[in-house]
């Protein structure tokens, strides 16, 4: 049975909007759930404990006051909080042991009850909006830059279409252990090293392994043009091939389960689930952008671009790029509800993110052996189907329009 226009117009329109608010509710969320006020005024001074990294008042009369909701009612100062004034991560004994949607303490409303810890529900929600959205953004933008890529080479050169010395090809696959060896294997130590200490530290040093690999690589392929004349002959390399057998390997994996134990082996952290997601994330990306440039390379206008000497990187990015971008838009948006979805499962399982970022697979996870706590497993599983099911939504009308 085929919907009828009109209505399709409005469930694309409601999705549209439910992806809207909870864009703005992620990007608004330290202003909208906060337990430290927007203005504190001790009758002579005004204070914007919000807006800056103190954690403690020092009023006019020498008074030390712990910029937190409780502190500041205890000390009678004038203040204006949040909508929501809770931090989504500070327990709270008082309001531990899973207390009910509208529960009150010391004047505050749990709309959506709390944890076990205490913690706010509608607070968490809030804060963890903004987990999903930059999981799911993040390691799509990466994934599209990995399959555009690899799509444009593969469908664009084919297996014929780009040529090398044959004899340099040779060389410089052979010196790939060498490569890896001086790259990689001696710069181990500093490379866990700069694991323990955070994910920029460990992105320096892998772009530093990352240098040396290719400053490596690239002196053999020089050393190698200096071989006789008759090893110089070029050889196709065939792009499209490898590529393909190559998509074909890792769309064959579990990529869940690949996920599941990649995580186990870094530290959590939010940096390493989006690039892991992300390299794991291109394939249908790869695959549409690839059949999209096959289907052009033959057109007249790249042949009349070949034709007026343009570069291969011209053609490719200036005229093949935007004519095959729309299918892996597509794809991009399906991602990221699917990227949302890995994030949640992890943090349901507790692998993937730190013990103190917000999601809402965390608060799903804290409803295991708890049943009398419905509202963990209503509320924010409400909120990932939802927001899937917008994403999925919109993808399809991008779809349908492309």
């Amino acid at each position: 049975m085929k919907i009828p226009r009109d209505i399709r117009q409005w469930i694309v329109r409601v999705a549209t909007g439910f992806l809207l608010v909870v864009v703005l509710m992620g990007l608004a969320a330290p202003w909208l759930a906060n337990d430290r006020p927007y203005y504190v005024h001790d009758g002579s001074r005004a204070y914007w404990p919000i807006f800056y990294s103190d954690k403690v008042l020092i009023t006019t009369d020498g008074r030390q006051v712990v910029c937190q909701y409780d502190a500041i009612m205890e000390a009678g100062l004038q203040a204006v909080f949040p909508p929501i004034p809770f931090s989504p991560t500070r327990p709270n004994i008082h309001s531990a042991y899973f207390k009910p949607p509208r529960a009150q303490h010391l004047g505050r409303t749990h709309w959506l009850g709390t944890d076990m810890l205490g913690r706010d529900v509608l607070a968490q929600m809030v804060h963890g909006s903004r987990t999903s959205l930059v999981v799911g953004l993040a390691s799509m933008t990466i994934a599209l830059f990995i399959g555009l890529f690899l799509g444009l080479v593969s469908g664009y050169f084919g297996n014929q279409g780009l040529r090398l010395p044959g004899a340099r090809m040779v060389c410089l696959f052979l010196g790939l252990p060498f490569i890896y060896y001086y790259a990689f294997m001696l710069r181990q130590e500093a490379l866990a090293q700069a694991l323990e200490k955070g994910p920029w530290s460990f992105a320096w040093q892998g772009l530093a392994s990352v240098g040396i690999a290719v400053a490596i690589g690239y002196a053999i392929w020089l050393l190698s043009g200096r071989l006789p004349t008759p090893w110089q002959g070029t050889r196709a390399l065939p792009l499209d091939n490898l590529l393909g057998r190559f998509i074909e390997f890792i769309d064959g994996l579990p990529l869940f389960i690949v996920l599941i134990s990649l995580s186990m082996l870094f530290t959590p952290s939010l940096f390493y689930l989006v690039l892991l997601i992300g390299f794991t994330g291109w394939i249908s990306i790869a695959r549409f952008t690839r059949a999209e440039v096959l289907k052009l390379r033959n057109s007249d206008f790249v042949m009349a671009c070949q034709v007026m000497g343009m570069s291969t990187w011209r053609i490719v990015w200036k005229h093949l790029l935007p004519n095959a971008i729309g299918p892996a838009l597509v794809a991009f948006a399906f991602g990221v509800g699917g990227a949302i979805m890995a994030e949640s499962s992890l943090s349901y399982l507790g692998i993937g993110i730190p013990a103190d970022v917000v999601s809402w697979g965390k608060l799903l996870a804290g409803a295991r052996g708890h049943f009398q706590a419905w509202w963990l497993v209503w509320f924010p599983g409400m909120a990932i189907f939802g927001l899937i099911l917008s994403v999925n939504t919109i993808g399809q009308h991008l779809k349908e329009r492309n």
